[in-house]
C-alpha cells in the first residue's frame, strides 16, 4: 500500500508542529498504514505464520485455523480492522476454514500445490525462472481442480495469478503475464470490501 502524503499542519503550535496529515489532525486517529506490529506482537505473529505455513504445507487446514485466527486477532486489535494486513488475514482464515471443509484427498492435493509453490520461489531466488515455470503452472492447475467452481475466489489462487505474472515478466513475457496480472489484480484491490465488513472480499471474476 502506497504511503499517504504527509502535509505539514501549519494551524499547529510552533511548540508542537510535526509533520501529520489532516485526517490525523481532524480525527486523532492515526492512519492505517503507519500501524505496524513491533516487539512481541511482531515477534508472536512471526511465529503463528511460520506455524500455519508448516501446517498447510503438511495439508492440515483445520489445524491451521486457530493460529491464523490468532494472527487475525493481534492484527484487528494492533492494526485495527481497515489495515490492509488485517484484511489479508481475514481473508487468509476465511480461505483456511473453506480448505479444511475440503474431502481429505483433495485437501492434500491442494498442499501440493503450496509446496510447489515453495520450490518454485526457491528457483526464483536463484534466478532460474524458466526452471520454476511448470512449478507454478502445475500449482495453479491443482488450485483450478481442487477448488471447485469459486476456486478464482481463494487468496491462494489470486497468489498463483501473481506467481505467474512475476515469472513470465522475468523471463521477458511480458505478453504472455498480462493476463495473470489481470487476474492477481483484484487481490491489491479487495481490501477496502473486505474492511468495510461485507464478509469475503469480493473480485472480480
Amino acid at each position: 500500500m502506497r504511503l499517504a502524503i504527509l502535509a505539514f499542519c501549519s494551524w499547529v503550535p510552533l511548540a508542537l508542529a510535526s509533520f501529520c496529515s489532516p485526517a490525523e489532525v481532524l480525527t486523532g486517529e492515526e492512519e492505517p498504514y503507519k500501524r505496524v506490529l513491533k516487539g512481541g506482537d511482531a515477534t508472536r505473529v512471526t511465529e503463528l505464520e511460520s506455524r500455519i505455513k508448516e501446517l498447510t504445507r503438511a495439508g492440515k487446514f483445520a489445524v491451521a485455523q486457530e493460529p491464523a485466527q490468532d494472527v487475525l486477532k493481534i492484527r484487528t486489535n494492533v492494526q485495527g480492522a481497515d489495515h490492509w494486513e488485517t484484511a489479508l488475514a481475514r481473508w487468509s482464515f476465511q480461505s483456511l476454514t473453506k480448505l479444511a471443509a475440503m474431502p481429505e484427498a483433495a485437501q492434500k492435493e491442494f498442499a501440493r500445490s503450496l509446496q510447489l509453490d515453495d520450490q518454485g520461489d526457491e528457483l526464483e531466488a536463484k534466478r532460474r525462472f524458466p526452471a520454476a515455470e511448470p512449478l507454478f503452472r502445475k500449482a495453479l492447475a491443482i488450485r483450478q481442480e481442487t477448488l471447485g467452481k469459486d476456486w478464482e475466489e481463494y487468496i491462494e489462487t489470486k497468489i498463483s495469478y501473481n506467481n505467474m505474472g512475476f515469472n513470465l515478466a522475468n523471463q521477458d513475457k511480458h505478453r504472455d503475464a498480462e493476463p495473470y496480472n489481470r487476474k492477481a489484480l483484484p487481490a491489491t484491490t479487495m481490501v477496502p470490501a473486505a474492511v468495510a465488513g461485507a464478509g469475503t472480499p469480493t473480485v472480480d471474476g
